[in-house]
């Protein structure tokens, strides 16, 4: 497919044959980038079809006003929206549900399990994520696309091509490019997948599946961690006191105000988790640390080199290294940037609190300064342990509690050294820390599978793919 002349790449000049243009005729979807790699799918020898004939259906979510966020409920039929489909597979942060009754009315917006969601507006275009096998049905929101796989194909195959980079350079090619971009129904079917034979298929889609298992494990066991905190400190008993207050507003006793004068200190809530947390041993944070620093600030990011972490890298628990910026190796880092297994990082401004404990997989991260790191005496307490206390509700409160700023809230060392922490028994943190520590490995497993399945797709479209290892089994 030689009928198009790249004369040059920066900026794009490309001279293509009229049978080129077919649906579009502007300079985005014909640029450098976006044709080469596109052509590069009718070079392999393989099967090329549009996802229109794949697929047995591709319909959109419903119109705005169909389905209004007032008629959510708290179980039923998952309403599917682009936060959810963000990476790779589908997950359940945040799900909303609708009635069984809204889904049947909306059914053209109603796909079964191991369909395709696209997200079809904003930023987030490119986004493409398959429904996992335990969630037999969803409802799909206005702002996605969904596509049901015909059974003669794979659809963890067909996924993880249009995750790999020819499937998000043809997603991208044919979106919009606007403000803010978008892509259509039309678009989604023109899209163009190579198939290989089956074998091969299954070969790269049984990665993904097993990383669904993982990540389904994975899930259950932060659960099961983040229970046996929530039982222990007795939460559920809290938030049933909290909810049968009914008073706007309280005298504070003089003995009980402290070197914070701001109201916000002295909030009913935050008086109620006083209240409840007497019930349990109490040490100050303090008690536990070695040292206590924040990141260091740098802006010189090149494209490989060691990670930076940011706050929108860090998750409870987790980092995400797949969207990090990375910072020269040749640059002196102070002893306040490095970060070593076993100590605890939490996010001091902006999106406060979020705590996770290096591991063996953050090989050197370098942390920005806006995420403070704690070296923990782990003879006392457990790093584990108090990264599930600061990510639990109670603890999210806690830490707000003591926060300040107002659109950008921040934390001090000072104030987070003076946080109560309740202390628990140490075979009950040993528990809690081995089923975080579990949930970190699989889902560590989980993204190297799915990293190594959108590979495969790449090198068997480069020609490099080795197909002896089809008859292997999947191993993590």
């Amino acid at each position: 497919m030689q009928n198009y002349l790249i004369k040059s790449r920066n900026p794009s000049v490309v001279f293509v044959n009229q049978e080129l243009i077919d649906r579009r005729f502007d300079a985005h979807y014909f640029s450098a980038n976006f044709i080469d790699e596109y052509a590069a799918l009718y070079n392999t020898g393989l099967q090329v079809l549009t996802l229109d004939v794949i697929c047995k259906r591709v319909n959109s979510g419903p119109f705005g006003s169909a389905l209004l966020s007032s008629q959510y409920v708290s179980e039923g039929v998952p309403l599917i929206r682009p936060l959810n489909c963000k990476n790779f597979i589908v997950e359940n942060n945040e799900f909303v549900y609708i009635t069984q009754e809204d889904s049947i009315r909306l059914k053209t917006s109603s796909f079964p399990a191991k369909s395709l969601l696209f997200t079809q507006r904003g930023n987030g275009v490119g986004d493409v994520a398959i429904l996992p096998n335990h969630i037999n049905r969803c409802t799909i929101s206005a702002n996605l696309i969904g596509a049901e796989v015909k059974g003669s194909h794979d659809p963890y195959y067909i996924v993880t091509f249009l995750k790999s980079k020819y499937g998000q350079n043809q997603l991208l090619q044919n979106s919009s490019n606007s403000v803010k971009p978008k892509i259509d129904i039309d678009s989604i079917k023109n899209i163009q997948v190579v198939i290989p034979r089956k074998e091969i298929q299954n070969y790269i889609g049984n990665k993904v599946r097993k990383a669904e298992e993982l990540r389904k494990e994975a899930k259950r066991l932060k659960e099961e961690a983040e229970f046996i905190i929530a039982d222990q400190l007795k939460f559920e008993f809290f938030f049933q006191r909290l909810n049968d207050i009914t008073s706007k507003g309280d005298l504070i006793r003089q003995n009980n105000i402290i070197d914070r004068l701001d109201s916000k200190y002295y909030l009913r809530k935050y008086l109620t988790i006083d209240e409840h947390m007497k019930q349990f041993k109490l040490m100050p944070l303090h008690k536990f640390i070695k040292s206590i620093n924040n990141g260091i600030e740098i802006r010189n990011f090149v494209n490989d080199g060691r990670p930076y972490l940011r706050i929108t890298d860090l998750d409870d628990y987790l980092i995400d290294l797949d969207k990090v910026q990375y910072i020269p190796k040749n640059i002196e880092i102070p002893e306040r940037g490095k970060v070593r297994i076993g100590d605890l990082i939490v996010s001091r401004s902006g999106t406060i609190g979020i705590s996770k404990v290096i591991s063996k997989f953050d090989k050197e991260v370098v942390i920005s300064s806006h995420i403070m790191k704690l070296k923990i005496n782990d003879n006392q307490i457990s790093p584990h342990y108090l990264a599930t206390f600061f990510n639990s509700k109670i603890g999210k409160m806690l830490i707000d509690r003591i926060s300040y700023g107002g659109v950008q809230k921040e934390i001090g060392q000072d104030e987070l050294k003076k946080l109560s922490i309740p202390i628990v028994d140490v075979e009950i943190q040993q528990k809690i820390s081995d089923k975080i520590l579990n949930f970190e490995e699989k889902i560590y497993l989980s993204k190297k599978l799915i990293k190594e399945a959108k590979q495969d797709v790449e090198d068997l479209i480069e020609g490099k793919f080795d197909e002896s290892k089809i008859s292997e089994e999947v191993h993590v």
